[in-house]
């Protein structure tokens, strides 16, 4: 086997391997109220699940990812992130992807939520192979993603209720990513743990979500939440 695959085996191994994340970046590049939306769900999530098992929470931290790098180093950084438009390319710039390692530590996991601008969520594949290749040369252990096909609509969700049809497929796949960080290991190897079946997953690690209405019906209803 070579040096490179050894490597690669060994960090598919640490990322499998539970560690309780004391401290968690919630980040991101533009504060997109869509994707603030979405952190602010996770950590309320999370925060929900830690009460009810009666567990110590780790401590939530909030930022804007710049080239000036911010300070700081954490157990667990979740990025958000959306799929499509004109600002993907530049949040994926190198430059900027190189904040995330400036705030990790050796053994610091990235998740990642994507929300993508149609309701197809295989188109986010591109996004998330750029984030594990970042993710591998910045030496952070990709923990995995959940890829919200939500057709850029998040921020009009945002007073719809959490588990009624509207959200109920996002706010499932969201507790997933929850669980993932909560047990401090991949998304992949926490459903594997709770007893579900991995087959699916692929090297992306990713929980898919997309509308229960079908595609046309979703823009309608979802566009005029806000509206009434």
């Amino acid at each position: 086997m070579s040096p490179d695959r050894a490597h690669e085996n060994q960090e598919e191994l640490d990322a499998e391997t539970p560690s309780t994340p004391e401290s968690i970046a919630l980040t991101f590049f533009d504060a997109d109220p869509g994707l603030v939306f979405l952190l602010e769900d996770f950590k309320d999530a999370y925060t929900a699940y830690a009460r009810i098992s009666d567990t110590k929470l780790p401590s939530f931290e909030s930022m804007k990812l710049a080239e000036g790098h911010p300070t700081g180093t954490f157990d667990a950084i979740v990025l958000a992130i959306r799929q499509g438009g004109s600002n993907t390319a530049e949040a994926l710039d190198a430059t900027r992807l190189s904040a995330l390692s400036a705030i990790a530590q050796h053994g610091t996991r990235l998740y990642a939520i994507v929300e993508t601008d149609g309701t197809d969520p295989e188109a986010a594949r591109g996004v998330l192979a750029r984030l594990q290749r970042n993710a591998q040369t910045g030496n952070i252990l990709w923990g995995g993603a959940t890829v919200l096909a939500m057709g850029g609509l998040s921020a009009k969700l945002c007073g719809s209720p959490r588990m009624g049809a509207l959200r109920r497929p996002f706010s499932e796949a969201i507790d997933k990513l929850v669980g993932a960080v909560r047990m401090g290991c991949s998304v992949k190897r926490a459903q594997q743990l709770g007893g579900a079946d991995v087959s699916a997953f692929d090297s992306d690690g990713a929980v898919m979500a997309k509308p229960a209405p079908p595609a046309p019906l979703w823009h309608l209803v979802a566009a005029h939440q806000n509206h009434p």
